[in-house]
């Protein structure tokens, strides 16, 4: 009676009611139809409950003990749209068990013991687009673990224990768009893992112990945008690795064992826009090493984190950057730079943010930042300098406006860093990288505020 007088549509918009009984719910007029959301979460349930309302559209089972979910459980709940399952024991899906689920569009699986996925464990959800399957005990993937799943879009299986890929263990997912595989235990990728994921946008296989990426790798997935490899163990890439991801827009490789970047390596990545090769081992790029990223805006060669130990650079050659016209921010801290010269940067006409911060920098040369015309954001600090001239951004005079981190150098203080002074005072200095004031110390004033160093200008 109770179901039948809400899904008549005689609730007003945006009036909710809440029952409290067996079952605790939230019951709402919505524009087209209502909401019934049911809550029998943290209850300690060892099953599925048999009393849910026929007409609950979200079902919280959450924090639960639920071992076992059984062919028909979820049977006369035709119009649920979201079920959570997370956070409980389930060990095993019977195949049928979410048969009924005819409109299900969400299912949260996250948090359980499963160890496998029978054929048909997911049998009627063809409407479902979201499957979370996290923080679980999967070896291994096949293509039968998800049949029937015609609309899913976002797949979600981190956090398992998943050493195998079978060759086209996602070819019935011909709509995914998002697959989160991180912090498994692959070890390899190859082309034929991804066959029939055409409609892919991101990749995630982060924190994984990958040592071998099979040339072509991701030629099934020319619509990839977001490729995430970060912490594995691969020393090198092939050429032309990306030769059919013209898509691939952004590029996470941190973390990983690269000693340096092969010419052409990123030849077909004409769309790239974020490139992060931070925290590897390279010690040496040149011009080469970004051939073909015209559209790149973003350039990480730092470190992801202040506890790592960065990139192994040097010293970077004349033009190492010049094939890269459209750079908006470089950032290379936490590496073993010494000196800056101008022709570093000769190309880069777009550049905004530079940051050279955490290395071991004693000498800025003349012209050091005269090539880098849009300059606005210079990261300085955490370095060995002494001394800081006008005449690093001459020939081509000062920025409009910068601001300028500078902090923790041993900068002895004199009438040579006066132009730093006026330029605070006329106001293009700004001391602050973001929202965070930095003002400079002077390592022959220790004890006195920058504003009262007593510079004769």
């Amino acid at each position: 009676m109770q179901n039948d007088l809400f899904k008549s549509g005689f609730l007003p918009s945006g009036v909710c009611f809440l029952l409290l009984g067996v079952s605790q719910m939230i019951i709402c007029g919505g524009a087209e139809e209502v909401n019934i959301t049911v809550w029998r979460n943290g209850e300690r349930l060892t099953e599925v409950p048999n009393d849910l309302p026929e007409g609950a559209t979200d079902v919280h089972l959450e924090w639960n003990s639920i071992s076992v979910l059984y062919t028909g459980d979820f049977s006369h709940n035709q119009d649920c749209r979201s079920l959570q399952l997370h956070d409980n024991a389930i060990h095993q899906i019977q195949p049928g068990a979410f048969k009924g689920l005819d409109k299900l569009q969400e299912l949260d699986l996250e948090d359980n013991s499963l160890t496998e996925l029978e054929s048909g464990s997911f049998e009627g959800l063809a409407k479902l687009e979201v499957l979370r399957v996290y923080f679980n005990n999967l070896k291994e993937l096949r293509s039968d673990m998800w049949s029937g799943l015609k609309s899913l879009k976002e797949l979600g299986l981190s956090k398992n224990e998943i050493d195998t890929i079978q060759p086209e263990a996602f070819v019935n997912l011909e709509y995914l768009q998002d697959l989160f595989l991180s912090d498994n235990y692959l070890t390899e990728v190859r082309a034929d893992m991804w066959v029939g994921l055409e409609s892919l946008l991101y990749l995630e296989l982060g924190e994984n112990e990958i040592e071998s990426v099979e040339p072509d790798s991701f030629q099934h997935l020319p619509n990839m945008v977001q490729l995430d490899l970060s912490n594995n163990e691969p020393g090198s890439f092939h050429e032309n690795m990306w030769a059919e991801n013209n898509a691939l827009k952004i590029l996470w490789l941190f973390g990983n064992r690269l000693k340096g970047i092969p010419s052409g390596c990123f030849e077909n990545l004409s769309q790239l826009e974020k490139l992060y090769l931070q925290d590897n081992k390279i010690v040496a790029v040149n011009s080469n090493s970004w051939l073909g990223l015209d559209s790149l805006k973003e350039l990480h060669l730092g470190t992801q984190y202040l506890v790592k130990l960065g990139n192994f650079i040097t010293k970077i050659p004349p033009g190492a950057f010049e094939t890269l016209p459209k750079l908006e921010k470089l950032f290379i801290a936490m590496n073993r730079l010494s000196t800056v010269k101008g022709d570093m940067w000769q190309g880069l006409q777009s550049l905004i943010e530079l940051d050279l911060s955490f290395n071991r920098i004693t000498t800025l040369s003349a012209g050091a930042f005269s090539t880098v015309p849009k300059l606005q954001f210079l990261h300085l600090q955490n370095n060995l300098l002494k001394e800081i001239r006008i005449d690093v951004f001459i020939p081509g005079g000062h920025p409009d406006a910068l601001q300028l981190d500078i902090s923790q150098n041993p900068l002895e203080c004199d009438e040579d860093l006066c132009w730093v002074k006026e330029g605070e005072e006329d106001g293009w200095i700004i001391f602050k990288t973001g929202y965070t004031p930095h003002t400079p110390l002077c390592s022959n004033y220790p004890n006195i505020p920058w504003r009262d160093i007593p510079l004769s200008c």
